[in-house]
């Protein structure tokens, strides 16, 4: 039985065959066009993943890693100039007390020995040398202040004859002048002024007898301060005198049984390295936290090793930038994951955090207290510390933000109407970053909770590109 449609077409003239056939063709056509299209605006127009802005906080984050080691460390020092032999320990090993640590050259060690039973003979003469000079500084030093206090005696009594005849000269001047003005008023009967009438006596006597009694007064008075000087400078002579003792070369001996008491010491200790095989050991039990000490180097005044005290409590260090610093205070809890550990755990907390210099200026040390029990001393571990910020009341994921010459700014996903009907297109909008963090940004802008921020593109998208969002 035949199908309707065959039926149809039996009945159809060539020409409505023909006809049908074209019509046929042509919505063919534009069912592939259709399908072309859009593959082809698939492939023109970027896919984007979008993202509406929400309020929030940001986490700061600051991370490092560091080594656990004893917050009670113990310097372990020896004699220093010693040649180093052998180096026993690395750091972060355990040791028991008396374990060996370092082992010291036995030959270099006698050496010393011997250097030092040369010093203190050297020393001993030096002393009993500047003993026998003291002796002779002492009666050398009676001798002159005996001769100070002769010296002493003659200068006080050679100024007081000068001020005794500087006295007499002006008591004789004086009798000069007042037997004169005796004279002159008795010559001339009755009181004389002898302020204004000076110049009546034409032959100047009594002008000269009154210059000779100023002379002497003037010069009575200059022997009176020479008296009081000299007396000052004998007195000082006098107690310089005095105070000339031996206590230089006492000093210098005192210096030399001081030095010798020292080398005593010295050799003392030297004796004990030698006779214990040059072997320099610990103390106490604990990790060896830092090593300064090297094979063929000599020892100085400075530690050789610090010792951690596996009882003490814990600590790490690890350095951040300026910005984590600033999310960064005492107090702080931490979480802790051990090289040997996958997980994260709580427990640390935050000690201090300062500041560093030389090469490593603008960075920060954050120094970390670490529980008992929760890593190994000498373990490497990983910190991390982080601070919520307030809450804001705009904030986008950190892959929004774009930034040109004019500024910070996102692009949106919004909708127009066109005469292809309605497309989406990337529209500008600039905003003001006020904090962000690793992920995320707080920010204002001119777009509401509503609009779609574009975070992902299949390609890169600029301003008034058409885009298309992904479907749901």
């Amino acid at each position: 039985m035949r199908s309707p449609v065959k039926n149809l077409l039996t009945r159809l003239s060539g020409a409505q065959r023909a006809s049908l056939r074209l019509l046929s063709l042509f919505f063919g056509a534009i069912l592939l066009f259709t399908f072309l299209s859009r593959a082809i605006d698939s492939f023109s127009v970027p896919l984007i993943g979008t993202a509406k802005p929400k309020p929030g906080t940001l986490l700061h984050t600051a991370s490092g890693f560091g080594t656990a080691e004893s917050a009670q460390q113990i310097p372990v020092t020896t004699l220093p100039d010693c040649l180093i032999m052998d180096v026993l320990v690395r750091e972060g090993q355990s040791v028991q007390e008396g374990d060996t640590l370092l082992a010291l050259d036995l030959e270099d060690l006698e050496q010393k020995i011997a250097q030092a039973q040369d010093e203190i003979s050297r020393a001993a003469l030096m002393s009993e040398y500047y003993g026998s000079l003291a002796g002779e500084d002492t009666r050398r030093a009676e001798k002159l202040l005996e001769r100070a206090e002769e010296d002493y005696k003659a200068d006080l009594e050679e100024a007081a004859a000068k001020v005794a005849r500087a006295r007499r000269e002006l008591s004789r001047a004086q009798e000069k002048l007042d037997d004169y003005k005796d004279w002159a008023e008795d010559r001339y009967e009755g009181d004389i002024d002898w302020k204004e009438s000076t110049l009546g006596f034409s032959d100047g006597t009594y002008d000269n007898l009154r210059e000779a009694v100023r002379q002497r007064r003037q010069e009575y008075e200059e022997a009176q301060r020479e008296d009081e000087k000299a007396e000052l400078l004998a007195k000082r002579a006098l107690e310089d005198a005095r105070e000339v003792t031996a206590s230089g070369n006492l000093n210098q001996q005192k210096l030399q049984q001081l030095e010798i008491a020292g080398k005593n010491r010295e050799l003392s200790r030297l004796r004990a390295l030698y006779e214990a095989g040059g072997q320099v050991k610990a103390g106490q039990s604990g990790i060896v936290a830092s090593l300064s000490a090297e094979v063929g180097a000599r020892t100085g005044n400075e530690k050789l090793l610090l010792l951690g005290d596996t009882a003490a409590p814990l600590r790490a260090r690890f350095v951040v930038g300026e910005e984590e610093a600033r999310f960064v205070s005492p107090g702080d809890s931490v979480l802790l994951r051990p090289a040997s550990k996958r997980d994260w755990q709580e427990g640390g907390s935050v000690e201090g955090v300062r500041p560093l210099a030389g090469e490593d200026e603008g960075k920060y040390q954050v120094e970390v207290s670490l529980p008992q029990g929760s890593v190994l001393p000498g373990q490497s571990v990983e910190m991390q510390v982080s601070h919520s910020s307030e809450q804001f009341g705009t904030t986008l994921p950190q892959r929004a933000l774009r930034s040109d010459s004019s500024g910070d700014y996102v692009l949106i996903a919004r909708e127009k109407g066109t005469v292809m009907g309605t497309q989406t297109f990337a529209e500008r909008v600039n905003v003001s970053v006020i904090e962000r963090d690793g992920a995320t940004a707080a920010v204002s802008g001119g777009f509401s909770p509503e609009d779609e921020i574009i975070v992902s593109s299949a390609r890169p998208v600029a301003e008034g590109d058409r885009v298309r969002t992904e479907e749901p």
